[in-house]
């Protein structure tokens, strides 16, 4: 009987080591697992704030093109006013020199 008792108590020794090996090994494949999932997250979480100051360089410059687009434009249409200012005086001032023209060559 006490042969009996001691290779239960082998066994479940045995067993036991096994279970805390088994338990050993699980943990360390969860502890790699988690450690790989954190230098994951840190990684993602580096290029979400690389995207996001990117992003923010991006909007920084598309108002910037916008505001000069709309100077360069108000400019342009100043410029283009301005000329339409000078054609019409011209027209003026040679539509007037025609008829001084006219006026000399019938008074002559």
């Amino acid at each position: 009987k006490e042969h009996q008792l001691k290779r239960q108590i082998n066994s479940i020794q045995e067993r036991t080591s096994r279970m805390h090996k088994q338990h050993a090994s699980k943990k360390e494949a969860a502890e790699q697992a988690l450690e790989s999932a954190n230098r994951e997250w840190a990684d993602v979480d580096a290029e979400r704030e690389t995207t996001e100051e990117q992003v923010g360089q991006a909007e920084l410059l598309a108002r910037a093109e916008r505001e000069k687009l709309q100077r360069l434009r108000v400019q342009h249409e100043a410029e283009v006013a301005n000329i339409q200012q000078k054609r019409e005086r011209l027209v003026d001032q040679v539509h007037t020199y025609h008829k001084q023209l006219l006026s000399s060559i019938q008074a002559s």
